[in-house]
């Protein structure tokens, strides 16, 4: 399934694009103009990973930065599933890293 919409750009203007993915939920932002969410199931064992393509002309990727972050809500183990979550409650770690 690929998703689409329109964004009209300005001669010489790049597409930045900030991608978020959390388990299940790919969000997409483009130029702070378009958001696009979709929930995604992957069920291949090699769904690992992401892909970029351009439709209707050449692109080049100039630049990527990718970071991974903690959950706020950790699963549960397979022992407290049962029991309920069991979970401590999840604290928001807000340092910036190298900042």
């Amino acid at each position: 399934m690929v998703h689409s919409g329109s964004l009209g750009l300005e001669r010489g203007e790049l597409i930045r694009l900030h991608v978020f993915i959390e388990r299940s939920i790919l969000e997409v932002f483009a130029n702070g103009r378009l958001c696009m969410t979709s929930r995604i199931c992957p069920t291949r064992p090699d769904s690992t990973g992401i892909g970029l393509f351009a439709a209707g002309g050449p692109a080049a990727l100039r630049s990527m930065e990718v970071w991974s972050v903690q959950p706020i809500r950790p699963r549960p183990r397979p022992e407290q599933a049962s029991q309920g979550t069991g979970a401590e409650p999840a604290t928001l770690d807000n340092s910036i890293p190298g900042g």
